[in-house]
């Protein structure tokens, strides 16, 4: 699916674009760390490739599901998302699943950066009310939607 529009979460300021690819697990120190070998400057990336996913780990956006799915995923390894930033990007849906079973793609472009509080706390808003009954399964899926088109609209230039 080329020129399908994604979501990610990422550390704030971690994103980085085309060039972005995803790695198995939560970084860490040594995921900035570069040391010499053989007399030259390598990144833990190019000493490790085996630690990175086949893409850029993500859920699709256009009908707000991906920001559900996001939610649950994030909720079930974090305690919150206060130090964290949403990256909705323009690219291509690969033919293979990440390690978590989220979407992988390439990017093509980006989108915008948000901080997560501001989206995500809607989200978890929009499920509890769901769950609880307080909205129809019709008016769980427009504010999805709605909320999936608000964060489309604004591209970068």
């Amino acid at each position: 699916m080329e020129n399908t529009i994604f979501v990610r979460v990422d550390e704030i300021g971690g994103w980085h674009g085309t060039e972005h690819q995803s790695r198995f697990g939560e970084p860490d120190e040594e995921w900035f760390d570069y040391e010499v070998v053989d007399g030259k400057m390598v990144s833990f990336k190019e000493q490790t490739p085996s630690a990175y996913e086949g893409g850029i780990s993500c859920y699709r956006l256009e009908k707000g599901e991906g920001l559900v799915k996001l939610v649950e995923y994030l909720t079930s390894i974090y305690w919150g998302w206060d130090q964290k930033q949403l990256t909705i990007f323009r690219g291509e849906l690969l033919d293979h699943e990440g390690s978590d079973g989220e979407d992988l793609a390439t990017c093509t472009a980006t989108i915008k950066q948000v901080k997560a509080t501001e989206v995500l706390d809607q989200v978890e808003e929009i499920m509890d009310d769901f769950e609880c009954e307080d909205i129809t399964e019709e008016e769980y899926e427009s504010k999805l939607k709605a909320l999936a088109a608000e964060l489309i609209k604004e591209e970068i230039k």
